[in-house]
């Protein structure tokens, strides 16, 4: 049970909270005024922050979540910036057009890892360790070979990105695959809740030497009410709703008071099309997908090695289903005994 508590009004709103609810049922009536960006200290960064993920509705294959993370003044030219050096950040979905053409989005997933960790990983094996997948926690056949599979795979070249007036603080994420999203759902952890748990995760590592954060992360699903969830993230904060609505939930989280040595306050806000609305989020769904799909050619190079004529599987819906037939046609045996750590139960989408 989430814990209760009393929501505090908004300096920047003009509305009223009905009543003394948890967030989880909180609605404000009348008028709600939103800034579109808080303003920092002048002269003063602030730490901004993307939150994306890729593989929530597939049946093969893991979810990847990223965390990227960039210190500058305010965000004013944000993604001119990306589009100034031509970096093509945009929705991960629009650059990777088709499923088997991994080169658009690793030029832009390894050009934004190399931007943010000051390198380019030599192999898979140092893709996933970024996102906290050692080497021991590839058990399964088809994640075997990561060591040997080198990057880049289908970029010849990865130019280095220089981003006028915005330091690069880090990259980070989790891999989680369908072995551990079967166990949480047999123990009523539903895959939005699983996913806000690893969000929390990733944006704990942040560093702390900042007073103030805004994070944007992809709206989960129709989920509108993050105020308890967030609560539990910071407990020692105050949590202020600013806006509860179709498009957009935002929130703030206070620590102490501006001028004070433990002041911190984050804005954070969850966002349908988030990835059209901040070049973070948009590089690190992209990351998230490039990441999933290097996983994905292990996936593949494994079973077409042991069926020559199986044909590789992006791992959605109607792709991976007419995968396992074929599968099942040229070995009924093998299945049946993996499924439970090979294929997400409860995903059609």
């Amino acid at each position: 049970m989430c814990q209760r508590f009393t929501l505090k009004s908004s300096s920047i709103s003009s509305a009223k909270l009905v009543g003394k609810k948890s967030l989880a049922s909180s609605r404000f009536s009348g008028r709600v005024l939103i800034r579109r960006n808080y303003a920092s200290t002048p002269g003063v960064k602030k730490v901004y922050v993307g939150v994306g993920e890729a593989g929530l509705g597939p049946i093969l294959g893991p979810l990847c979540i990223v965390r990227t993370a960039a210190a500058a003044e305010n965000t004013d030219g944000f993604t001119q910036l990306f589009k100034e050096v031509e970096q093509g950040v945009a929705d991960s979905k629009k650059i990777h057009q088709n499923a088997f053409d991994i080169s658009p989005i690793e030029q832009v997933a390894l050009g934004g890892i190399q931007w943010l960790t000051k390198k380019v990983p030599n192999n898979a094996a140092e893709l996933f360790e970024l996102f906290g997948e050692k080497p021991t926690d590839r058990t399964l056949p088809w994640q075997t070979g990561a060591e040997e599979l080198k990057l880049p795979i289908a970029s010849p070249d990865v130019k280095p990105w220089v981003i006028p007036g915005v330091d690069p603080i880090g990259i980070d994420g989790v891999l989680v695959h369908p072995v551990t999203l079967n166990s949480a759902r047999r123990s009523g952890v539903n895959r939005a809740n699983l996913e806000l748990q690893y969000i929390s995760k990733i944006v704990a590592t942040l560093p702390q030497n900042y007073s103030e954060y805004e994070m944007i992360v992809d709206r989960l699903g129709g989920r509108v009410y993050y105020g308890e969830v967030l609560q539990q993230f910071w407990p020692d904060s105050t949590i202020t709703v600013v806006d509860e609505a179709k498009m957009k939930s935002e929130y703030t989280s206070t620590v102490g008071a501006p001028g004070q040595p433990n002041y911190k306050k984050r804005t954070i806000k969850f966002l349908v099309s988030g990835e059209e609305n901040s070049a973070l989020v948009a590089l690190a769904s992209c990351t998230a997908k490039y990441v999933r799909e290097v996983h994905m050619t292990l996936f593949n190079k494994y079973w077409m090695s042991r069926y020559a004529k199986l044909k590789p599987t992006s791992g959605y819906w109607t792709d991976a289903m007419i995968w396992m037939r074929t599968v099942n046609k040229l070995d009924h045996t093998v299945l049946p005994p993996i499924m439970d750590v090979m294929v997400r139960s409860g995903n059609r989408q």
